[in-house]
C-alpha cells in the first residue's frame, strides 16, 4: 500500500481514536473577548472636526438624515400634498415647492390615513403638475397604503431600516396613524419616534412625518400648535408649522432645527390647480387621463402671505365703509384671524400709513376705538 493510499484525513484520524491537540490539554483556545454592548467614541475623536454634511436632501432647509422632521398643522391645511409634492420633487431631481434645491433620489411614503383612491389621485395631479408622466417615476418612488407595520410593532425597526435602505426621502402620513392606541399626551410618544430616528440613522433616510396640530390658541407660540405631548415636538430634529385658511396661500414657519444651527426666514406656500391647456410644452408624455380629476397640481413658493393677510384687513374695512369702531382685539375677533398673523399685518399697515389706529377716546364717535382705512375715499 503507497503512503498516498494509507494517508487518513485529519477528521478521520481525530474520529479514529486520536486525541486532538485542542483537548488533550496541552494547547489552550485564546480566550474570545465579546463585543461590548455600549460603544464609547475614540478620545481623539471627539476632538477632531465634523465635516460638513453634504448630504443634505432639501440644504437650505436643513433637511437631511436623523430624527424626524416634523410637519404640524390643523387638519385640511396641505399638510398631505406638501409633503408629498416635496418627495416627488426629490425623486424627480426638481426644485421642492419650485424653490429649494434638492439631492435626487429615491421617495418612499407611508400612508396610514388617507386610503389608496386618495393617495393614487394625489399623485397623479401631482405629476400632471410636474409635466411628466408615469414612466419618469418609475423606480424612483414607493407608496405603501396603511401598512400592516407600525412604530408599535414588534421589531418595527428592523422592518423601516428594510423600506428605508436605498430611499433618500420618506413621508409618512401621520404621526397618529403610525402610533395607533398610543396616547398623544404621553411622553412615550418619544420613545416610538426614536424608532424613525434610529432607522433613518441606518440607511441615511431623511423622514417628513406629518403631525395634526390642536385648535388655534392666540396665546401659544406656533411651535406649541403640534397636539400631544411636548416630547413629540422634542424628538423632532426640525419642525415646521403650517397654518392658513382653505383657499388662501398657506403660512409656513421653521419653528426649529438642529442641523443649520438656525431657522429658515418663514415663506408662503400656494396650491395651484393646473389645467391641461396650462402645460408647458416639456408635458407632451402626460397622458391625457393620468390625473382623475382632469387637473394637475402645483404647490409653489410665495412670499405674499403678510401682504395676503394685510389685504384681508383692507378689504374688511372697506366693506366696514372704511372704518371699524373698536379695538385691534375686537377686529381681530370680527376677521377671524390669528391674533400674531393680525398684529404683524395691522402694524405694517399702520407703518405704510395706508391703516390709522385711535385708542378709547371720550368722544361718542369712538368710546372704543376706531381703526380706520387712510384714503382719499376714507378721510
Amino acid at each position: 500500500m503507497s503512503a498516498a493510499e494509507g494517508f487518513e484525513s485529519a477528521d478521520t484520524f481525530y474520529q479514529n481514536g486520536a486525541a486532538h491537540p485542542a483537548n488533550d490539554g496541552s494547547v489552550k483556545e485564546a480566550a474570545v473577548e465579546p463585543e461590548p454592548a455600549i460603544g464609547f467614541i475614540a478620545h481623539d475623536d471627539l476632538f477632531s472636526v465634523e465635516p460638513k454634511n453634504e448630504n443634505l436632501v432639501v440644504p437650505e432647509l436643513g433637511i437631511g438624515a436623523g430624527p424626524p422632521i416634523g410637519f404640524f398643522g390643523q387638519g385640511f391645511v396641505g399638510k398631505t400634498i406638501m409633503s408629498m409634492a416635496l418627495g416627488m420633487a426629490v425623486a424627480l431631481g426638481k426644485q421642492a415647492w419650485g424653490r429649494f434645491a434638492v439631492r435626487q433620489g429615491t421617495w418612499v411614503h407611508f400612508d396610514y390615513e388617507q386610503g389608496r383612491r386618495e393617495t393614487k389621485k394625489r399623485v397623479q395631479r401631482l405629476a400632471t403638475g410636474f409635466g411628466i408622466g408615469k414612466e419618469e417615476l418609475r423606480d424612483r418612488m414607493k407608496v405603501a397604503i396603511y401598512p400592516s407595520v407600525n412604530l408599535t410593532t414588534t421589531d418595527a425597526v428592523k422592518h423601516y431600516i428594510e423600506a428605508m435602505t436605498g430611499a433618500t426621502i420618506a413621508t409618512i402620513d401621520a404621526l397618529k396613524g403610525i402610533t395607533p392606541g398610543v396616547e398623544e399626551n404621553s411622553s412615550s410618544m418619544r420613545d416610538y419616534m426614536r424608532i424613525l430616528s434610529v432607522a433613518s440613522e441606518e440607511t441615511g433616510c431623511a423622514v417628513i412625518l406629518i403631525h395634526h396640530a390642536g385648535k388655534t390658541d392666540p396665546k401659544k407660540a406656533r411651535k406649541e400648535m403640534g397636539r400631544g405631548s411636548s416630547a413629540i415636538y422634542d424628538e423632532c430634529q426640525s419642525v415646521f408649522v403650517v397654518t392658513g385658511d382653505k383657499d388662501e396661500d398657506k403660512r409656513v414657519t421653521h419653528e426649529k432645527d438642529r442641523e443649520l444651527g438656525e431657522t429658515a426666514p418663514e415663506f408662503g406656500l400656494r396650491f395651484e390647480d393646473i389645467e391641461d391647456d396650462m402645460l408647458s410644452d416639456d408635458a407632451e408624455n402626460v397622458s391625457p387621463d393620468l390625473c382623475g380629476t382632469g387637473r394637475g397640481l402645483r404647490v409653489v413658493v410665495v412670499s405674499g402671505v403678510q401682504e395676503q393677510q394685510m389685504d384681508r384687513i383692507v378689504r374688511y374695512l372697506t366693506s366696514s365703509g372704511g372704518a371699524f369702531q373698536g379695538s385691534k382685539s375686537d377686529l381681530v375677533k370680527a376677521l377671524e384671524m390669528n391674533r400674531s398673523d393680525f398684529f404683524k399685518a395691522i402694524g405694517t399697515l399702520v407703518q405704510l400709513k395706508r391703516v390709522r389706529v385711535e385708542g378709547k377716546s371720550a368722544k361718542e364717535s369712538r368710546p372704543d376705538g376706531r381703526i380706520s382705512l387712510i384714503a382719499d375715499d376714507f378721510e
